[in-house]
């Protein structure tokens, strides 16, 4: 399968990115619907690395049922936009973005584990905001309270905190914003 590049930022990171001795290619593209299970596996292959020790083996097992049911992944592609990060022939990412009340809001964005730190999370928020309605002045995204992880990686990216939250399922989370304009 390939893979175009959507990523056009102003100032975007050079294509290969140092990980290790390794010198990795990332290209980014939108997803169509044959992408479900594209999708799905990234699901499966960050969610228990990343609120397993977090949160625990049941939060990760309802969210997963919730999140990356195949229904709820279709509705992310159709509805929202969904983009996929690609090494070589392997989906490493994804990341998806629609709107809340009005503000482009960033749902998703994960790296399997082994490709984290190689650039496939700054290419997939680069392709985000490359891909924002012109007149979008912030992007808006939630993460898991004590996700220190991305809020490191958000912050680093520009993102500051706005508060903290319970949101509707009772998890508490953490609004992030970053200013485009």
């Amino acid at each position: 399968m390939a893979a175009s590049v959507v990523s056009t930022a102003a100032e975007p990171p050079p294509p290969e990115q140092r990980s290790g001795n390794i010198t990795v290619m990332v290209s980014v593209r939108r997803a169509t619907p044959a992408d479900v299970e594209f999708v799905r596996a990234v699901g499966f292959g960050t969610w228990p690395a990343t609120y397993g020790p977090l949160l625990g083996d049941e939060y990760v097992q309802r969210g997963l049922a919730t999140w990356w049911a195949s229904d709820r992944v279709l509705r992310g592609i159709t509805d929202n936009t969904t983009y996929l990060a690609q090494v070589d022939d392997n989906i490493v990412g994804t990341a998806v973005v629609g709107r809340l009340d009005g503000t482009p809001m960033l749902w998703k964005l994960y790296v399997l584990p082994a490709h984290q730190k190689t650039g496939a999370g700054r290419a997939l928020l680069d392709a985000v905001i490359a891909g924002l309605d012109e007149g979008a002045d912030r992007l808006w995204l939630d993460h898991a309270e004590g996700n220190d992880n991305a809020h490191g990686f958000y912050e680093r990216h520009g993102f500051q905190e706005l508060f903290r939250h319970q949101a509707e399922d009772g998890d508490r989370e953490v609004r992030m914003e970053r200013r485009l304009r």
